[in-house]
């Protein structure tokens, strides 16, 4: 399997509409208080249409997003009940923090990536070998 760089952008998703040969659809779970916080961290209140976007992070199950073993994770939205107010954020978003490692070297970045107005994406892009979802503070985006 080969390794998710910022230059494919991990084009090998995992997501239902970009399947890539799973046998079975992947099984969603909700999204987890680390992930919320860094959507939150990346939708600034600057940016178009935030707030819409804001309301669909409780909403989202979340699934793998690549094959390559970083923290890419696609956005579902399947409860058809609920009616979610789409966004006008362009995407990808504007702001894509860089992941840093302990000597302060830009390793990769976190691009958030939207679909008809919907979270599709929360891309771990990498410029060396796959990242998990980076353990930061959510603060860390916002200086």
């Amino acid at each position: 399997m080969g390794e998710c760089r910022s230059d494919d952008l991990c084009a090998r998703s995992l997501a239902p509409e970009r399947h890539t040969g799973q046998s079975a659809p992947l099984e969603g779970r909700p999204i987890n208080e680390h992930e919320v916080a860094l959507v939150a961290a990346l939708l600034a209140p600057s940016l178009e249409g935030f707030k819409e976007l804001q309301v669909q992070i409780p909403y989202a199950t979340v699934i793998p997003g690549c094959e390559c073993g970083c923290g890419t994770i696609d956005f579902i939205f399947d409860d058809l009940s609920v009616d979610l107010p789409r966004s006008t954020a362009t995407s990808p978003t504007s702001w894509s923090p860089d992941i840093v490692d302990n000597d302060g070297n830009v390793i990769g970045s976190l691009i958030l990536f939207l679909r008809d107005g919907l979270l599709q994406s929360l891309e771990v892009a990498s410029y060396l070998d796959p990242l998990p979802l980076p353990e930061m503070e959510p603060t860390a985006f916002r200086k």
